[in-house]
């Protein structure tokens, strides 16, 4: 049993090549990164939106203090004109002295807002234009990744036929077994070396029941690193 499954395991082997293979491709790499950019940038587009608006609003409530501020400042500088008291005056000429510090200051907030808008908008034609250019990478590696795995179908599927009537002779509870490890790890079977576990990098001691398991033909799942171990007769 364990020498079928072993030889299981070389002609899967061979699949486990193409799939890295494919995994590691430059164009699967490509798809994947503008894939990635695409699921997040529409949220990054809505949020450029809100604090436009928001920055709008804040900027014509500025704009409309400042035509009110400046209508006020003009009625005092009229009316000072109009006035002979000097108390009268010089209390108006206070108030205009006022207004004008405020009109300064609702100038500094729309310069301000205005260059927020300004660097809002860059932000939000920036990543229309990235944007563009990940739907193109996407589309484009999309086609040349289908055209890779196409160009090994024929191998994976015959390899998958081999597979499936070599698993036909393999217990099918340590198959099972194997096809999940598989989706972890590979290589997954290994032999035990002198009571230790096979993995290189793993090399636990096994305990003695352990050992007693695997001296009586049982295939065991390693404590430490998961790997399933064997003992060569």
């Amino acid at each position: 049993m364990i020498n079928k499954l072993l030889a299981y395991q070389e002609i899967d082997g061979k699949k486990r090549e193409i799939e890295v293979t494919l995994a590691k491709s430059d164009c699967r790499r490509k798809m994947v990164e503008a894939k990635k950019y695409l699921e997040t940038v529409e949220e990054k587009l809505a949020k450029l939106e809100q604090r436009a608006g928001e920055l709008t609003a804040v900027f014509e409530n500025a704009v409309a203090l400042q035509k009110k501020l400046a209508l006020e400042a003009q009625d005092f500088s009229h009316a000072i004109d109009s006035l002979e008291d000097e108390t009268g005056a010089n209390f108006l000429v206070k108030k205009v002295d006022e207004l004008s510090a405020k009109i300064k200051a609702v100038d500094d907030e729309i310069v301000k807002v205005e260059n927020e808008i300004k660097a809002v908008l860059q932000d939000y034609a920036k990543i229309r234009t990235l944007t563009a250019k990940a739907k193109t990478q996407f589309s484009e590696n999309k086609e040349e990744y289908a055209k890779l795995k196409e160009s090994v179908k024929g191998d994976l599927e015959s390899i998958d036929s081999e597979l499936e009537k070599m698993g036909k002779e393999i217990d099918a509870e340590l198959l099972e077994l194997y096809n999940k490890k598989r989706k972890e790890m590979y290589p997954v079977l290994y032999a035990v070396r002198d009571g230790y576990c096979g993995y290189e990098r793993c090399n636990m001691e096994l305990p003695m029941n352990t050992i007693g398991e695997l001296n009586s033909g049982k295939v065991v799942e390693c404590g430490n690193c998961g790997k399933l171990l064997f003992v060569k007769k």
